[in-house]
């Protein structure tokens, strides 16, 4: 993720090239929000760019207001007419059109997984790699974020308030598809950081607790150095999640 498209401090919460249309808008943000940054995401994946772009914040604010993105069969010509139909709903500006529920989008994504049969998913345009199984994938990005607020929201332990943070840690991949080594943790991430359940640890506050630590900043969080990331950062719980193949499906696993 590029480093111009992160929340400068000071700014509004969220990743920027990922906000919805309500965020600069001040306006209460609720699980469409979360469906509208979940959709670039997955416009991201199936053209290998980000659908609202610029030079600034403020021009990839106006993007975000006002223009439409290329449509994503231009920039990638796999991608199917279905595809594109789910990412143009995601991407609704008016939040009234758009995607209601995550479940909603999570199953047309899998009917279009069932559909698709054995006929390869359209496969993204990225430097050095390609991405198959968009809608797979996708679905279970969405049950993981999904999964991930519950919990928290409704554990039994005494709950997190908005000043308490979590830290994502990695994605333990036994797929054998190095795809999935960073695929997850990176759309969860965006996906997490839009929510108005959790506030995740920053990454410059995740940058400056591993210096501290005497560690690279691109140290992988395995379970142990985020369980002492979050002893040092004051963070009151870390996410990390596995997942691997079982016949033609995949099992996702999170550990809080």
């Amino acid at each position: 993720m590029d480093q111009e498209h992160l929340t400068s401090p000071g700014s509004t919460m969220g990743t920027v090239a990922y906000m919805s249309p309500e965020q600069p808008r001040a306006k209460e943000l609720d699980a469409r929000s979360d469906l509208f940054s979940f959709g670039a995401v997955l416009y991201e994946m199936a053209t290998g760019i980000l659908p609202f772009r610029g030079e600034s914040s403020a021009v990839i604010f106006k993007a975000i207001l006002d223009d439409t993105p290329t449509p994503a069969v231009r920039l990638n010509p796999e991608v199917t007419t279905e595809l594109e139909h789910i990412i143009n709903k995601a991407l609704e500006k008016d939040r009234e059109l758009r995607y209601q529920r995550a479940a909603d989008m999570r199953t047309d994504l899998q009917r279009l997984k069932r559909d698709s049969g054995s006929r390869k998913l359209p496969a993204v345009v990225a430097p050095s790699r390609r991405w198959p199984w968009i809608a797979g994938a996708a679905a279970l990005i969405l049950i993981a974020a999904a999964g991930a607020a519950y919990f928290f929201v409704h554990r039994r332990a005494p709950k997190l308030t908005e000043k308490d943070t979590i830290v994502l840690a990695e994605f333990a991949n036994s797929t054998g598809d190095a795809v999935c080594d960073d695929t997850l943790k990176t759309a969860l991430n965006v996906s997490l950081r839009q929510s108005p359940f959790l506030n995740m640890l920053s990454d410059s506050g995740v940058a400056k607790t591993l210096q501290q630590m005497t560690r690279p900043t691109s140290t992988k969080l395995t379970p142990e150095v985020a369980r002492e990331l979050c002893q040092r950062a004051g963070s009151k719980a870390y996410l990390a999640g596995s997942i691997g193949s079982l016949g033609s499906e995949y099992v996702l696993g999170l550990k809080a």
